[in-house]
C-alpha cells in the first residue's frame, strides 16, 4: 500500500509547484538544513521556510542563512512558523497562533474520549462511505472548500491544480454518499508529526456526521502510521468553535508562532498595505 504523503519529500515540493507556481531554494548552514518555498502574491515574493508546519525550532545562525537566501532571490518577506520566536540579525516580528495537538496519538484511546468514541459507533451504521481521495475527486473537493469559505469567510488561498495534486498524492480522505463527495480531510506527515492540512463538508449533509466520521479515521490511521503527535494546526482567531471541536478530539493548547522578517522593507510594507486593502474590500461586499 503507498504511504502518505511525507511534507519533507520531493512529492511535496511538486505539489507546491504545479499547485501554485511556488518555487523551492534548499539551505544550509552547518549541519542545518531549511527547504524555503517562495510564493508570488501579485507582485510580491513571500517565502516560507517548511511551508506548511515549519519546524520546532530555528537556529539563529540558520535562520541568518536563510535571510541571506531570500535576499538573493529578491524575497520580500519571510514568514517562519515554530515553536517560539525566531532570533536574527533582521528585526522580527513574532506572533503566538496557537495550535491543538493531541501530544501522544500512541495513547490516543478512543474509548475515554466521548467524540471519538460516538464516531466509531457511528461508523459502523454510517450510510457514508470513507474512501481515499483520488485525483479526480478534486473538483467536488474544491467546490467543497469554496462552499466552506462563503459559509464561514476568508480568502482563497488554494487552487483547484493543488486539490488534484494533493488528492492524487494519498494525502486525502473523502466521505462519500450515493456516489457523491459530501467531505474531505486533508494530512500528512513530518517525521513523526501528523499534520492536519484542510478538511471541508456540505453543510445539507450535516445530520450524517461527515466531519467526524473523517476525523476519527484520519486520527486513527495517524496512530497506525507510528505518529508521536497530530497537530491540528491555527484555526482562524474569528473562528473559536474550530478550536472547541479539534479540543473534543483529546487535542491540547499549543504554540504555534509566526515570525515575519521584512527582507526588503518598503516592499513588505506595502505587501502588507495590499493585504489590508483587499481586506476591507472583501468585507465591504
Amino acid at each position: 500500500m503507498r504511504k502518505w504523503l511525507n511534507l519533507d519529500s520531493e512529492e511535496w515540493a511538486g505539489i507546491l509547484r504545479s499547485g501554485f507556481g511556488a518555487s523551492l531554494i534548499d539551505v544550509a548552514e552547518g549541519a542545518e538544513t531549511s527547504r524555503v518555498t517562495i510564493f508570488r502574491a501579485g507582485p510580491f515574493r513571500i517565502a516560507y521556510p517548511e511551508f506548511p508546519v515549519g519546524a520546532t525550532q530555528y537556529p539563529r545562525s540558520l535562520t541568518n542563512a536563510i535571510v541571506r537566501a531570500a535576499r538573493d532571490h529578491r524575497v520580500d518577506m519571510l514568514r517562519f512558523h515554530s515553536c517560539g520566536s525566531v532570533q536574527a540579525e533582521s528585526h522580527v516580528t513574532a506572533l503566538d497562533l496557537g495550535t491543538h495537538v493531541i501530544p501522544d496519538v500512541q495513547a490516543w484511546d478512543v474509548s475515554g474520549i466521548e467524540k471519538a468514541r460516538r464516531s466509531r459507533n457511528r461508523a459502523n451504521r454510517s450510510p457514508l462511505a470513507i474512501e481515499r481521495a483520488v485525483a479526480h475527486d478534486a473538483p467536488e473537493m474544491y467546490a467543497l472548500y469554496l462552499q466552506t469559505l462563503s459559509r464561514r469567510g476568508g480568502s482563497k488561498r488554494y487552487t483547484l491544480p493543488y486539490f488534484r495534486a494533493l488528492a492524487g498524492a494519498n494525502s486525502s480522505l473523502i466521505a462519500r454518499l450515493d456516489g457523491r463527495v459530501c467531505g474531505f480531510v486533508s494530512f500528512a506527515y513530518q517525521g513523526l508529526r501528523a499534520c492536519y492540512l484542510h478538511g471541508a463538508h456540505d453543510a445539507s449533509t450535516r445530520r450524517y456526521y461527515a466531519s467526524d466520521l473523517l476525523f476519527y479515521e484520519m486520527i486513527s490511521m495517524a496512530k497506525a502510521h507510528g505518529a508521536k503527535v497530530f497537530d491540528f494546526l491555527p484555526s482562524p482567531p474569528d473562528q473559536p468553535s474550530l478550536a472547541h471541536y479539534k479540543s473534543a478530539w483529546g487535542a491540547v493548547a499549543g504554540p504555534f508562532v509566526v515570525s515575519d522578517i521584512d527582507v526588503r522593507p518598503l516592499r513588505a510594507g506595502f505587501f502588507r498595505a495590499a493585504k489590508r486593502m483587499a481586506a476591507l474590500l472583501a468585507n465591504a461586499r
